[in-house]
């Protein structure tokens, strides 16, 4: 009994070893010149023509703090 008590007193406490991020990524036509954009609702679009999955983790990354930014009213 004394294990369970210490467990749910703890328990609760714990923390993931990872950071989940849930940031909608979407891939749509974008007109020329545009890789990505982030918009008011917290979702990230990626030009669909980007193919280069290097590229499109930078985009991502940049638009990201973009995100950020909007959620904080900078």
């Amino acid at each position: 009994m004394k294990f369970i008590k210490q467990l749910l007193k703890n328990g609760f406490n714990l923390s993931a070893p990872y950071i989940v991020d849930n940031t909608p990524v979407y891939h749509v036509p974008e007109e020329e010149g545009v890789l990505g954009r982030a918009h008011l609702n917290g979702s990230i679009t990626v030009n669909q023509d980007v193919t280069n999955l290097e590229q499109e983790r930078e985009i991502i990354s940049h638009e990201r703090v973009h995100v950020d930014q909007m959620q904080r009213g900078d």
